[in-house]
């Protein structure tokens, strides 16, 4: 709790009665009073100060489990580039603060983005740190974060900017030349998978890593003979076959996982040891016993 003692209007008698509320229940709080601030710091001291004090316990917030939430700027703020971050005016999209807290990383998130006709002025930014994804939200939207997939909640507009255009009639993804100014909206229920940069053709959840670990191996068929590894790497599970492609899963629960823009489902199931079941459309068209944990 940050409280400026001057405050004639959050009075530091509620938030001593706040704090004193939640102390009684066992709740941890910490209790930071500034004697020389009213409604809103302004001595730069403090602002550093106070702003160190939040970002370290969003932090600890988001180790312990917890979810963060943020409109407008408060969602910019999330990503590590922070789009319009000049102290004089939101106009200015390269600005004098430039890093954004990072909780979402590699990312610029832009807010408001058709009501107040924004759309286009993402590619100012990327022109000179083509390495970001562009977010756009427009007002009204909204994505769930989870690692390294988001989806989109809401049936206002999220546009993606990551150098690809997407055709959902003709069901392509199409690479844009370098220096190309285009970008796509997400339907309400897609997934997108910010590091590899790709929508997601499913209902990817997060699974914990070491959960995931449970999975890795070698998996058998018997009839017909054939091999597949199980592998993990920083982004998830990888399939590998007996012709050395590699396919990324992603998880549609704690055992069962499916390949992007495929009808292909996997399943591990605990038998006398692991198996693992490929489904095509709900049936089993292969099964495979591991042979080997690593």
């Amino acid at each position: 709790m940050l409280q400026g003692s001057q405050d004639p209007r959050g009075l530091q008698v509620e938030s001593d009665e706040i704090v004193a509320a939640a102390r009684k229940k066992g709740l941890p709080v910490e209790y930071v009073l500034f004697p020389d601030e009213g409604h809103g710091f302004v001595k730069k001291e403090n602002q550093i100060k106070a702003s160190a004090r939040v970002h370290e316990e969003l932090i600890a917030l988001l180790n312990r489990g917890g979810v963060i939430a943020g409109g407008s700027a408060g969602a910019t703020i999330q990503g590590s580039y922070l789009i319009r971050g000049d102290t004089k005016d939101n106009t200015i999209i390269m600005g004098d603060h430039e890093e954004g807290f990072g909780f979402v990383r590699n990312v610029a998130i832009d807010q408001h983005l058709l009501v107040r006709n924004r759309a286009f002025d993402m590619f100012e930014l990327l022109e000179k740190r083509p390495e970001l994804l562009g977010i756009g939200l427009d007002e009204g939207a909204a994505i769930l974060v989870q690692g390294a997939i988001f989806e989109s909640l809401t049936k206002e507009h999220v546009a993606i900017y990551d150098g690809k255009r997407v055709s959902s009639e003709r069901d392509t993804i199409y690479q844009l030349p370098k220096g190309s100014k285009e970008f796509y909206f997400l339907s309400q229920g897609d997934f997108y998978d910010m590091e590899k940069r790709m929508l997601v053709g499913g209902r990817a959840i997060a699974v914990p890593r070491n959960a995931l670990q449970e999975f890795v191996g070698k998996y058998h068929q018997i009839s017909p003979k054939r091999d597949l590894y199980i592998s993990l790497d920083q982004e998830g599970l990888v399939l590998l076959d007996s012709t050395n492609r590699k396919t990324a899963l992603y998880a549609m629960s704690e055992n069962s996982f499916f390949e992007n823009k495929s009808p292909l489902t996997y399943h591990f199931a605990k038998k006398e040891g692991k198996e693992l079941q490929i489904l095509f459309k709900k049936e089993v068209v292969a099964t495979f016993v591991r042979v080997a944990q690593e």
